[in-house]
């Protein structure tokens, strides 16, 4: 066996575009060279009839000895990996791709990375105990892209991967590391998983795919998205991070779960489009964009961050609000009553918007007359306000349209101009803790037309 982190025939990254090496290995921030793979055997596992299977380097059989080479082990069709089957890859970087059967206890020694294919819609769970030496442990849809797949007993330090669910059934895959306490970090690789959905709305929906990732007891995760844009839904009990970095589109959605303590997402890292739908979001939540542009749509309530990606022009993000409330106050303290609006930075006039389609304001105000941005003479009084709330109580009342329940305007704090937008869910033209306040954080341009609807 040898280290994929460190073995010597690895030792240049991988170019863009080729990111996944052979049998689909995803080689991201791993080193090699122009000839990784050394000479090895393929052994297919289907051609065994007497089960369960042996194969070690000690075998006299030669159809079931491993080498010191890059082998490779596959079961395509039959379900041949099963409790008893013992398969050590012996030394060089191994890999075993195929299916198994429900809820089998193989002895994996040796073999570096191993892609479990389930088939049909039942439940199938692979047990990893008994098994050492594994680097990267891989959920792989390509033969069924609708199976439930649970893999248990993983060893603290593994490379995840989920690739090739693109089918548009739901699927669950679940990932168990052993003595994971709700403290560990973890690296998750994905490939296809799922359909990626410009609009994340649409994840689950339709022929977007949305296999439900689940990590329980590790509180980062680690995503590098390579390969095909990847859509899925994420589920942890103790998930506080999300980071993701690549060259893939990626959609993620929280939606049917209850992460209790998720606060962040940070794709600042990933080269590529993303959309976000988290709704089961601690307070505050902060959310760094992707370099690509892309939609993030979160119940938005007081204190929340988002960092828009781009601030060039080549990417344009937009922020669905599903709800703009919970402001506490005291609302005659201006620096308190900033700290509680959701602030929005790297915000490029007249090409990101904030969508507040969904708002109570906005579906209750009438059609057209939803947004009112204050006039010059008006924003100048705004301006003067001793406090934050007064400008916002001022701009409201200042609405030209009755039932106008959006009102955006200009104010400086700490000798900074911003622009804000306060959403009078109640419509009573007084900023309450029924309202909310978005701060675009030091955009100086006033117009309503950044604020849009769906």
């Amino acid at each position: 066996m040898q280290d994929l982190a460190t073995v010597d025939s690895f030792s240049t990254p991988n170019p863009p575009g080729e990111a996944f090496g052979k049998f689909g290995v995803s080689l991201a921030n791993q080193p090699q060279n122009s000839n990784p793979f050394l000479a090895g055997v393929t052994i297919n596992l289907d051609n065994f009839t007497a089960l369960p299977i042996t194969i070690s380097p000690n075998e006299a059989d030669p159809l079931a000895k491993s080498t010191n080479g890059n082998d490779t082990f596959i079961s395509p069709t039959k379900a041949n990996i099963q409790s008893g089957t013992i398969i050590n890859g012996g030394q060089g970087l191994d890999i075993f791709k195929g299916l198994f059967t429900t809820d089998a206890t193989p002895n994996f020694s040796n073999t570096e990375q191993l892609f479990f294919q389930g088939k049909g819609a039942a439940l199938q769970t692979v047990h990893l105990a008994q098994s050492s030496g594994y680097q990267q442990v891989w959920a792989d849809g390509t033969v069924s892209g609708d199976t439930d797949v649970t893999i248990d007993g993983i060893k603290q330090g593994t490379v995840l991967g989920v690739q090739n669910y693109t089918d548009p059934a739901d699927s669950s895959l679940t990932f168990k590391i052993t003595g994971a306490n709700g403290t560990q970090t973890v690296e998750l690789e994905v490939n296809a998983a799922g359909k990626f959905a410009a609009d994340p709305d649409s994840i689950g929906t339709g022929t977007f795919a949305d296999p439900d990732i689940t990590i329980n007891g590790v509180a980062v995760w680690n995503i590098c998205a390579e390969g095909t844009g990847s859509g899925f839904n994420v589920d942890g009990d103790s998930l506080t991070t999300i980071n993701i970095r690549g060259l893939a589109d990626v959609a993620i959605d929280s939606a049917d779960f209850a992460n209790p303590v998720l606060n962040k997402i940070d794709a600042s890292a990933l080269n590529a489009k993303y959309s976000f739908d988290i709704d089961t979001e601690q307070n505050p939540f902060t959310v760094l964009a992707g370099q690509k542009g892309g939609i993030m749509e979160l119940d938005g309530v007081f204190a929340d961050r988002l960092t828009f990606g781009d601030t060039k022009g080549t990417g344009v993000d937009t922020a669905q609000i599903t709800a703009a409330t919970e402001l506490t106050g005291p609302f005659t303290t201006t620096g308190v009553l900033d700290a509680q609006a959701i602030w929005v930075s790297n915000f490029v006039h007249a090409q990101d918007s904030i969508d507040l389609s969904e708002t109570v304001a906005w579906t209750t105000g009438p059609a057209g007359a939803r947004v009112y941005t204050l006039t010059t003479g008006q924003n100048t009084v705004a301006l003067s306000k001793a406090t934050l709330d007064a400008a916002a109580d001022f701009a409201l009342t200042s609405a030209s349209n009755p039932g106008t329940h959006i009102a955006v305007f200009q104010y400086s704090v700490n000798g900074v101009v911003n622009t804000y937008a306060a959403v009078d869910n109640n419509g009573n033209d007084t900023l309450d803790p029924l309202d909310g306040l978005i701060k675009l954080v030091g955009v100086s341009n006033i117009t309503g037309s950044d604020f849009v609807g769906g």
